[in-house]
């Protein structure tokens, strides 16, 4: 089982559409094979940030994920919409 945390920060003017494009990513990864729990955050004291708090079966499942169209489709959009490049951590649960 694999956890992933990516956190994403929008340009101030790109907040809305960022949101969008996050919300129909987190849409189609929950659809995904492997995918056990994903869920969008924005942040109360910030906004533009957006954190993603996901669950996937194994290491496969999510590299699945990243190959996906939808994920290949963000990715070409964000240049356009985030401040800088995502930070994203994969954790295995040892506990």
């Amino acid at each position: 089982m694999i956890h992933v945390f990516a956190t994403l920060t929008s340009r101030p003017d790109t907040v809305a559409a960022t949101r969008a494009l996050l919300h129909g990513l987190a849409d189609a990864s929950r659809a995904a094979a492997g995918c056990e729990h994903y869920a969008l955050f924005q942040s109360e004291q910030d906004p533009a940030r957006f954190q993603t708090v996901e669950r996937w079966a194994s290491a496969e499942a999510w590299r699945a994920h990243m190959a996906a169209p939808h994920v290949a489709e963000a990715i070409a959009a964000a240049p356009n919409l985030l401040a800088g490049m995502p930070v994203i951590h994969r954790f295995e649960r040892v506990a």
